[in-house]
């Protein structure tokens, strides 16, 4: 029997704008929670951990976690935190790294849904979670954990009271959330001046903006950790 999810990525691919095909995964969507991607362990860093909100679109069609927009700033934003932390973030592609997302469930605005989980799903997911031992080993294990946007704050909060590990929370990384984040706008005032015009900021000097306002928070975490580490070796 062929996989739901591998059936209608066949019909969606290149890009899912079939009428027929959207109406079809609405009805599913209605009964079950099929469209989903799984997260992703990292394969050379399992170290880090990076967790966002949930899959969309394009995540659907590739069968990966953080595959559009949202993956290319987070590698922006891993550029810019292996100048200051090259041994912890030694390489610039994103799937190095652990990353998972506060719902596993596909959300795009074409399925007719939300583009992000309500609270309710990410429950769901946590109560699905913590029966998964490799996912909730992959948490335990990770050392530096970055939580990007409310739900996947909401989903480590929760998560978090059976490891209690410091973290460190950013905004969504998505284009929108990066031009209207009201903490990173006012950041930007304050360096550039209040009549600055924040239209002509382009997202990748945003996400460097972005790693400014985090840069003490992200030094915090990494000496906790080393000087964790370096009791536990004592």
């Amino acid at each position: 029997m062929c996989d739901i999810n591998e059936e209608y990525r066949k019909k969606l691919k290149p890009h899912p704008r079939s009428k027929k095909v959207i109406e079809e995964m609405k009805k599913v969507m209605t009964k079950n929670d099929f469209f989903s991607v799984k997260y992703s362990e990292g394969s050379r860093n399992k170290d880090v951990l990076f967790i966002l909100s949930c899959p969309g679109r394009i995540e659907f069609l590739r069968d990966k976690p953080c595959s559009g927009q949202t993956g290319k700033n987070l590698e922006e934003f891993i550029k810019i935190l292996s100048e200051d932390f090259p041994a912890i973030f030694s390489d610039s592609d994103r799937y190095s790294y652990n990353i998972i997302n506060s719902s596993e469930v596909v959300h795009f605005k074409m399925l007719g849904n939300d583009t992000e989980p309500n609270e309710k799903e990410i429950e769901k997911q946590i109560a699905v979670d913590k029966q998964n031992t490799s996912k909730m080993q992959l948490i335990l294990n990770s050392k530096y954990i970055f939580c990007f946007g409310e739900k996947a704050k909401i989903y480590f909060e929760n998560i978090n009271t059976e490891f209690n590990k410091i973290y460190v929370e950013c905004c969504h990384l998505g284009n929108q959330s990066l031009n209207t984040n009201n903490c990173l706008n006012s950041y930007i005032k304050n360096i550039l001046g209040e009549n600055c015009n924040q239209h002509n900021i382009k997202i990748k000097r945003r996400i460097k903006y972005l790693y400014e306002l985090k840069k003490a928070q992200i030094e915090k975490m990494v000496k906790t950790v080393n000087s964790s580490s370096q009791e536990q070796k004592n």
